[in-house]
C-alpha cells in the first residue's frame, strides 16, 4: 500500500513538472518589441528626402488609454515640439513600443480599440488573427480583407502593427498591403 501511495505521489510530480515545463515553453507571439532595426533604419534616414515610411501608418500611446495613429512626419514634428530632451532614436524607441504619450495638438489622431476585434485578438493566437482579416493577393502580397468594417480597419493595423507588421493603403486601387517590418530591411541588405 506503501508502494501504491508512493508511486502516485511520484506521479503527481512529473506530471505537474511536465505541465509547468509545457506553459512556460509555450509564447504567445504577441504584441513583441518594435523592429529595433526599422527603428534604426528611420531614425537613420535623412530629412531632405522623402521617406520610404512616409505613407505608412505608425502607432503610440495616446492619454485615455486610447491609441493614436500617426504618421512619420508628425513623430518627427512631436520629437522636436514636445520631446527634445531626446534622440530621435530613443524618441521612436519609447513612442513606437508605447512607453511614452505621443498625442499632441493636431499631429495624431487618437481613437479607442474596436471591442470585437480585440476580442478576437485576445482570443487566438496572432496567426489565426492574421488570417481572420488577410488574404494573399494574386501577387502573392498580403493585404487585408474588403470586408472589414471602416470602424474595425484601425484596430485591425494596430494589432498587426504590435506584432510587426506595416500596413500601406494603394489609394488608387483602395487595397490595404500588410508587409512584415523585416521586409523594409532585407531591401537594403
Amino acid at each position: 500500500m506503501k508502494t501504491d501511495t508512493k508511486v502516485l505521489v511520484h506521479c503527481k510530480r512529473v506530471i505537474g513538472l511536465f505541465l509547468i515545463l509545457f506553459f512556460a515553453s509555450c509564447k504567445d507571439n504577441k504584441g513583441s518589441a518594435f523592429d529595433e532595426k526599422v527603428v534604426e533604419k528611420i531614425a537613420q534616414e535623412s530629412t531632405e528626402y522623402p521617406s520610404e515610411f512616409s505613407s505608412i501608418p505608425f502607432f503610440g500611446k495616446c492619454s485615455n488609454n486610447q491609441i493614436g495613429l500617426v504618421y512619420l512626419q508628425d513623430l518627427r514634428a512631436i520629437h522636436t515640439l514636445k520631446y527634445k530632451q531626446l534622440n530621435f532614436l530613443e524618441f521612436l524607441n519609447k513612442s513606437l513600443n508605447q512607453e511614452i504619450t505621443i498625442d499632441y495638438l493636431d499631429k495624431i489622431k487618437c481613437f479607442d480599440l474596436d471591442k470585437s476585434v480585440t476580442l478576437l485578438y485576445e482570443s487566438n493566437d496572432f496567426y489565426t488573427f492574421l488570417n481572420l482579416y488577410t488574404v494573399k493577393t494574386k501577387s502573392n502580397r498580403t493585404a487585408l480583407k474588403k470586408e472589414i468594417k471602416t470602424n474595425q480597419i484601425e484596430t485591425v493595423i494596430y494589432y498587426l502593427f504590435v506584432n510587426n507588421y506595416l500596413t500601406s493603403y494603394d489609394d488608387y486601387i483602395g487595397k490595404y498591403y500588410v508587409d512584415k517590418t523585416s521586409l523594409f530591411y532585407k531591401k537594403s541588405d
